[in-house]
C-alpha cells in the first residue's frame, strides 16, 4: 500500500469525501522529498492542471495533520507526507531529522515512553498533550 492508498482509506474511514483537490494535495506531498508550504502546494497543483487556492490547501493540510497523514516541519515551515505510515505506534511518527544543506526530511521512529515518563515525574502538575522533536544537521550524503 502506498501513501495515496493509505491516506484515501483514512479519509474515507473518517467521513471525508475523496475530492480532486484532496487527492491532488496527497499526490503533491507524496512526490516531495522535503516539506512544502501551502503556496508551494498550490503552485504544484496548478502545474497538474488542478485549480486550488491557498486557503483551501491550508484547510486540507489541517485535516491531514489531525488524521496523522502529514507532519509540520517547523524548521522549513512546511508540511511533509508521513511516508512511514505503517509504523505500529503512530504517536511517534512526528520526530524528524532535517538536513540543513539539501533540505531533505527523514522521519525518526523510536519509543520515547521513558523520556515522557521522566518529564511527567519532574512536572507532575502539568498535563502533556503532545510533543515534538526536530533534529537538525546534515544527512549522510551531504556530510561527505
Amino acid at each position: 500500500m502506498d501513501f495515496r492508498e493509505y491516506s484515501t482509506a483514512i479519509l474515507r474511514n473518517n467521513g471525508f469525501k475523496i475530492t480532486k483537490t484532496r487527492c491532488c494535495v496527497l499526490d503533491v506531498l507524496a512526490k516531495s522529498g522535503s516539506s512544502l508550504n501551502a503556496y508551494e502546494i498550490a503552485a504544484r497543483a496548478k502545474k497538474m492542471k488542478v485549480k486550488i487556492d491557498t486557503s483551501t490547501v491550508y484547510r486540507i493540510l489541517e485535516a491531514y495533520k489531525k488524521l496523522g497523514l502529514v507532519h509540520f516541519v517547523k524548521e522549513q515551515n512546511g508540511y511533509l507526507a508521513c511516508k512511514e505510515f505503517n509504523c505500529r505506534n503512530e504517536k511517534h511518527c512526528h520526530h524528524q531529522f532535517v538536513c540543513k544543506k539539501c533540505k531533505s526530511v527523514r522521519e525518526i521512529h523510536f519509543d520515547d515512553t521513558d523520556f515522557i515518563k521522566s518529564i511527567k515525574a519532574k512536572m507532575p502538575n502539568f498535563q502533556i498533550q503532545n510533543h515534538y522533536f526536530e533534529f537538525l544537521g546534515q544527512c549522510a550524503v551531504c556530510k561527505k
